[in-house]
């Protein structure tokens, strides 16, 4: 008999599983009350696990590292438990395996620049239609199979190693979480294979290095060898609230890589601020009084010398305090979708069954050279005389 329990969550309508006897359990994903309702087998589970390599405490110093690093750290991050906080969390993903036949066709043009006898500039354009077309194999593209899950997160935790797939049991949950599977496997390979084909067109328009001006025409994609299989893996989830928002934070429990958005103090970047107009307003004001004493000195006076100093000893410490708060701004902010998988395809493997160019026509652009020559000597010198180049 599973010892597995089902939990739900209220508020976020997550479900999670977990092996544990207790009635209600804090939901990873919104610190709700979740409550167990019914008991669960490891029917409908994944059939395959990576267990977490990564501990509580090894993530909790890998994010206290990276927030260590971050200007005007709010104060709320560096009294945080992190330890209380962190909750080690299994989420399902898709991973898929094939090949893909691609087969794309790109309008380019090679300029050739030249200047004339009198200087004048013209360009000679020739106009491509490109051909490639080629094969390759792709291994393990994850695509997280949870609807609470934020895929901008799970796909910044990428990549995972899955050679350290192994069987499903049920003593991986003793003191984690696990979610089962709530997006089809239709609506998973439709992601990882846009990202697939998204690859493959920047991969194979990088090729057309010789080329000007290059847009795609048209691309067309045959899949073939289709395999995939849905797997738990590891994530450790934490939420710190600041400011009546609550920040997301996901670790990799395999490789401890952090990602999430980390807030700054706007009181310390404040203070920072003023620091550093005070402490660039000494040099500026003996700078104007050095200034003023060379004009003296040569019987050349201001009208106005309050004008002058007053404007030296605010723009200059202003400008540099500004430039030296927003230099120091650097913080991690939140992880955007990912639209390739290049660590899922090598392109060393690329088998390129056919490369063709069709020439389409040559265009000689020497009068809108001309046309726009004299526009300029017009609008800038107020004249235009076709022999001047």
């Amino acid at each position: 008999m599973s010892n597995l329990t089902h939990y739900l969550c209220p508020l976020c309508k997550s479900s999670f599983i977990k092996l544990a006897e207790e009635a209600s359990l804090s939901c990873p994903y919104c610190e709700s009350k979740a409550e167990s309702y019914t008991p669960s087998d490891s029917s409908g589970m994944p059939e395959f696990i990576i267990p977490f390599k990564v501990t509580k405490e090894d993530a909790a110093r890998r994010f206290k590292e990276i927030s260590k690093k971050v200007p005007f750290l709010p104060g709320e991050f560096e009294k945080a438990d992190l330890i209380s906080s962190l909750k080690g969390f299994y989420i399902p993903f898709w991973l898929f395996d094939g090949r893909c036949n691609a087969k794309l066709t790109y309008q380019a043009q090679k300029i050739h620049r030249f200047r004339n006898k009198r200087g004048a500039p013209y360009a000679f354009y020739q106009s491509f239609s490109v051909d490639r077309e080629g094969s390759v194999d792709y291994e393990d593209i994850p695509v997280d199979a949870s609807l609470q899950a934020d895929n901008a997160y799970t796909e910044a935790l990428e990549p995972y190693d899955s050679s350290e797939i192994v069987p499903f049991r049920e003593e991986y949950l003793k003191d984690y979480f696990a979610e089962k599977a709530n997006v089809s496997e239709k609506e998973a390979q439709k992601i990882a294979e846009e990202r697939l084909h998204n690859t493959l067109e920047r991969d194979f328009s990088e090729s057309l290095t010789e080329y000007e001006n290059v847009s795609k025409d048209k691309a067309e994609f045959g899949m073939s060898d289709r395999n995939s299989d849905c797997n738990l893996l590891p994530v450790w989830l934490m939420n710190i609230s600041y400011k009546e928002k609550l920040y997301r934070y996901a670790v990799n429990g395999q490789t401890g890589k952090v990602v999430g958005e980390i807030p700054i103090s706007v009181k310390k970047r404040n203070l920072y601020f003023i620091k550093a107009f005070l402490i660039s307003a000494i040099p500026t004001a003996l700078l104007t009084l050095g200034i003023l004493s060379l004009f003296s000195v040569f019987g050349k006076n201001f009208r106005n010398p309050e004008i002058f100093v007053s404007f030296l000893l605010i723009t200059i410490p202003y400008i540099s305090a500004l430039i030296a708060t927003n230099i120091k701004l650097r913080a991690p902010t939140k992880p955007a979708r990912n639209k390739f998988a290049e660590n899922y395809v090598d392109k060393k493997a690329y088998k390129f069954i056919k490369k063709k160019k069709h020439y389409m026509y040559t265009e000689l652009n020497l009068v809108a050279y001309r046309k726009t020559l004299s526009m300029w000597r017009e609008r800038y010198f107020g004249y235009n005389n076709e022999r001047r180049y």
